[in-house]
């Protein structure tokens, strides 16, 4: 993961998600339906489960939540658009958590 952000991102650490954006939207006349890869670091779910008391299953799902929220032109650079997005994440995790228990996921 650390890899894949260095490379992509210039970021020489690991992070909790990359999402990748794989449309081909040259010349489309219409919004494409999302195309994408989203890598998760487990490794880094594992530490923000134990460090936030949550399950590594809550954590993963958050990071896929953040991955679409981005894919769907969600950013988290500046101070508002992280307070957007976070309201973004909070409200579908709620919603999961209200349908499914998240914590059996895995």
């Amino acid at each position: 993961m650390q890899g894949l952000n260095s490379d992509y991102l210039g970021h020489d650490a690991p992070t909790d998600v990359l999402a990748f954006d794989l449309r081909d939207d040259s010349g489309a006349d219409e919004p494409l339906p999302v195309v994408a890869e989203i890598y998760i670091c487990l490794d880094v779910a594992v530490n923000a489960a134990s460090q936030y008391s949550t399950s590594v299953a809550y954590e993963v799902l958050l990071y896929i939540v953040h991955g679409m929220l981005h894919l769907v032109g969600e950013n988290d650079h500046e101070q508002i658009e992280r307070r957007r997005m976070r309201r973004a994440e909070t409200r579908v995790m709620r919603g999961l958590q209200a349908e499914f228990p998240l914590d059996a996921a895995f």
